[in-house]
């Protein structure tokens, strides 16, 4: 007579314990993951509005690049409902160079669920004449 093989109640419930601790632990992190999603889409708004900053710059005549600030409202999702954000941003001129060669950078704040944050982007702007 053969011995059938088959799982006694205890290895089934051993088994149905240990699945359900690794399903707890998975879950778990689903939640940290989507929280670092969204600082990273606050991170991608802030540094797009300071190359945007730092693109009108480059495409003023030097001269008259000056130093400003103000703000902007990005809109967003988070945790399934519309939000909206405000940055203040500033950009910054020094010149390092009287009529040819200035320093600029821009920064974006905002607050995350009580932090601060910032992104602060820089460049160099050149003025070349046209040779004639």
């Amino acid at each position: 007579m053969k011995k059938e093989v088959a799982f006694s109640l205890i290895e089934a419930l051993v088994a149905i314990f240990i699945i359900v601790i690794l399903l707890i632990a998975v879950m778990n992190v689903f939640p940290a993951v989507y929280k670092g999603l969204q600082l990273s889409e606050n991170h991608m708004s802030a540094a797009t509005l300071g190359r945007s900053l730092l693109e009108q710059a480059r495409n003023t005549y030097i001269d008259d690049i000056k130093a400003y600030s103000g703000s902007q409202t990005v809109t967003g999702i988070k945790n399934g409902n519309n939000v909206t954000l405000k940055m203040d941003y500033n950009l910054n001129v020094k010149e390092l160079v009287k009529g040819q060669k200035k320093q600029v950078w821009a920064t974006v704040k905002w607050n995350d669920e009580g932090r601060n944050k910032q992104v602060i982007l820089e460049t160099i702007i050149i003025y070349n004449p046209p040779v004639l």
